[in-house]
């Protein structure tokens, strides 16, 4: 969808939002969220993470200002699918999601990449050709279908990464997926 539609869309939505609730709303004024996921969204980050720069650089372009908020995940898709707010950031796209809202092109891609110990004695070249291993994986987080549909992965859910991470080096799971950036 042409980003001028998407914003008018958006655009409609809020002012819908806003004579319902009996506010006046600058129309020029988007209501973003995203939850922390550095160095894409965070709130110590400059221009609160590359993914939030990308997003209200462009919008200001043409012509709209962007108020972001860092929330949790649950807090920010509630939200979304609330109409709360305008746009997401930084959201991955999944058949569900795209139920519920609309997406732009790609504008930055994730690299996820398998991580083990340097002292693990199994190897592997692809998620799908992995048996019998207790996976870390991040709750929310939209990883490849193999991930999901192979029925010989255990996979144990954190709230970050470094959770896993963390996990890991202390021997409680045998791998984790992790983006190259984070």
């Amino acid at each position: 969808m042409p980003p001028i539609r998407l914003l008018t869309t958006l655009l409609l939505c809020l002012l819908a939002l806003a004579a319902v609730a009996g506010e006046s709303h600058d129309p020029r004024l988007l209501r973003l969220v995203g939850d922390s996921w550095p160095p894409y969204v965070d709130e110590s980050l400059p221009g609160k993470g590359a993914a939030t720069e990308v997003v209200t650089t462009a919008l200001e372009r043409v012509g709209y200002r962007s108020a972001v908020q860092i929330r949790e995940w649950d807090y920010v898709k509630q939200g979304a699918e609330l109409g709360i707010f305008d746009g997401l950031i930084a959201a991955w796209k999944t058949p569900a999601r795209e139920q519920r809202f609309l997406f732009s092109e790609p504008y930055l891609v994730s690299h996820i990449h398998l991580v083990k110990r340097s002292d693990a004695d199994f190897g592997f070249d692809q998620v799908g050709r992995i048996r019998g291993l207790v996976v870390g994986v991040v709750a929310g987080y939209r990883y490849s279908d193999k991930t999901y549909r192979n029925d010989n992965l255990i996979l144990v859910e954190s709230h970050h990464v470094l959770q896993n991470l963390d996990r890991l080096l202390k021997g409680e799971i045998d791998l984790t997926l992790a983006d190259a950036r984070v």
